[in-house]
């Protein structure tokens, strides 16, 4: 998660109530770096790839692309989804995951000619399952997740909607970071797992 969090802050540059933004922003930069960089070195070594952290962008935004693809035993069911991995002429994993990114646009693209309407229900599907969704698409552990989520991010949200008239840089950046992490998974594949950076603040934010 954290390769993700540097666009974010210096977003938060925008907000006028913090003092030494830039600055502050730089370390929190830098310090993100020293996290991922001695894996990044990993993969350069071992696999002869500039790999970040891991590939999976791809896979995870095709894999978002249908209401099927969202767990996997759905993955697993559809003769679609097996029949068409990929097996590419360099056998790296960063062109197989760049298929996968290419066939999730596709798909995208398919829905938008032929489905318009659709992409409706399948947004509101993807941010729902935003607060249960589970790779194992088991039914009873995934509501009791969505119990805990109804209990914090709804309270959560409002305190920092109401925080925008005593403290609006507070409100800003949790709301942004919320809007961010949203966006960014309800994008690719929407799953509790990836919006675990968010509870922390949720719950401070439904604390009060």
């Amino acid at each position: 998660t954290t390769q993700f969090f540097p666009v974010f802050f210096f977003a938060t540059l925008c907000c006028r109530g913090i003092p030494k933004r830039l600055l502050k922003c730089t370390f929190v930069f830098l310090g993100l770096c020293l996290v991922v960089l001695p894996w990044t070195l990993r993969n350069l070594y071992v696999l002869g790839e500039p790999i970040i952290v891991q590939t999976g962008f791809g896979v995870a935004f095709y894999a978002g692309s249908r209401s099927e693809f969202l767990t996997v035993p759905g993955r697993k069911a559809s003769e679609e989804w097996v029949r068409q991995l990929p097996d590419t002429v360099d056998k790296k994993i960063t062109s197989q995951d760049r298929w996968f990114f290419h066939r999730g646009l596709r798909e995208y693209r398919l829905r938008l000619e032929q489905q318009p309407l659709s992409f409706f229900p399948l947004i509101i599907h993807k941010f729902v399952r935003l607060w249960y969704g589970m790779d194992s698409g088991i039914l009873y552990q995934q509501f009791i997740l969505g119990v805990c989520s109804l209990l914090i991010v709804p309270i959560g949200l409002y305190q920092i909607w109401l925080w925008r008239r005593e403290h609006l840089a507070l409100s800003l950046i949790l709301g942004l970071l919320f809007l961010y992490f949203t966006v960014l998974h309800i994008v690719t594949l929407p799953l509790v797992r990836y919006t675990v950076p968010l509870y922390p603040f949720l719950i401070f934010s439904a604390s009060h």
